[in-house]
């Protein structure tokens, strides 16, 4: 019985990953099983947002590369869930052309928005839950590539944006997108 326990164990940690996006003060860690970055940042926005079955948090930094980070966190109420996948999520909270994922590995994401304006979006997202949705966008594409390489990131000379772009989370869209279920199935309706 201690040893099925004991395997049992085992195989659990084995299939967990340790995904996470954590801001500290003055720092964002990104890290999975295979890779870390820590950025130096300072925050210059925090934003609350609360609907009927979901809480955003939206936080805007000014990092050491000269880029603006923004860091948003979705949380859906107990009874609820994500429903579709994370692509056609950031589809419609960013109104996008187009949505590609690059690699998700170990519940990180690596993703490209293409907004109707001809803008890109680089993204990163902890792709692991269907209870809270993590995930820090506004890196130049330079800076993007390298975390997607693992390679340090570098300053940006002309950063490419001066304004932070904003989701565009709002009642309509969790019920007409259908972002979230009931967890069973059903689909998010009032």
């Amino acid at each position: 019985m201690k040893f099925t326990f004991t395997a049992l164990l085992t195989l659990f940690l084995i299939g967990c990953s340790s995904t996470s996006i954590n801001i500290h003060s003055n720092q964002i860690e990104l890290k999975n099983d295979t890779f870390t970055s820590t950025i130096h940042s300072t925050k210059t926005f925090q934003d609350y947002k609360k609907l009927s079955t979901i809480t955003i948090k939206q936080e805007v930094f000014k990092d050491e590369y000269h880029q603006l980070l923004v860091y948003e966190q979705a949380r859906v109420l107990s009874l609820y869930q994500f429903r579709s996948n994370f692509s056609t999520i950031f589809s419609r909270i960013f109104d996008a052309k187009k949505v590609k994922e690059i690699r998700n590995t170990k519940g990180l994401g690596f993703y490209i928005v293409d907004l109707k304006n001809n803008q890109k979006v680089y993204l990163l997202a902890k792709t692991n839950s269907k209870k809270t949705l993590s995930f820090l966008y506004g890196f130049s594409e330079l800076n993007f590539q390298n975390l997607l390489n693992q390679k340090p990131l570098q300053k940006q000379v002309n950063p490419s944006l001066t304004e932070p772009i904003q989701t565009q989370w709002n009642e309509t869209l969790l019920i007409t997108a259908q972002l979230l279920e009931r967890q069973g199935g059903r689909a998010f309706r009032r």
